[in-house]
């Protein structure tokens, strides 16, 4: 496997509150194969957030997917460098499709700013 492959994809949360002016959206394609030692392929940030729906599209190189290796996706949300929302759920990628679309990446309340 060789050359760029790309994921887009949304990312989401439940809570009822809005997101401070500043916040960031980080997305990843993390390998998860050992969940106590995540490793990170590709990353994107995002600024300027519509806390409605939040698309992304991340970029990754194959030549760096291991055979027997499991990939997911995984996202936070931070507001001034601190880790505010993150996904804690990251069911496995077929990264064979041809086209992947992820939809819906649920991402959780971790830590409440004092200015919020």
């Amino acid at each position: 496997m060789s050359g760029e492959k790309e994921i887009t994809g949304s990312v989401i949360y439940l809570e009822k509150v809005g997101l401070l002016s500043g916040s960031t959206l980080q997305v990843s394609l993390v390998d998860v194969t050992q969940p106590s030692d995540l490793k990170t392929l590709a990353t994107e940030v995002y600024t300027d957030l519509n806390q409605d729906f939040m698309e992304y599209a991340l970029t990754f190189d194959m030549a760096k997917l291991q055979y027997g290796r499991t990939y997911a996706i995984s996202a936070s949300i931070f507001y001034e460098d601190e880790r505010v929302f993150t996904s804690t759920n990251h069911p496995a990628l077929d990264l064979s499709e041809e086209t992947l679309w992820v939809k819906d990446v649920v991402v959780k309340i971790v830590s409440v700013s004092p200015d919020a």
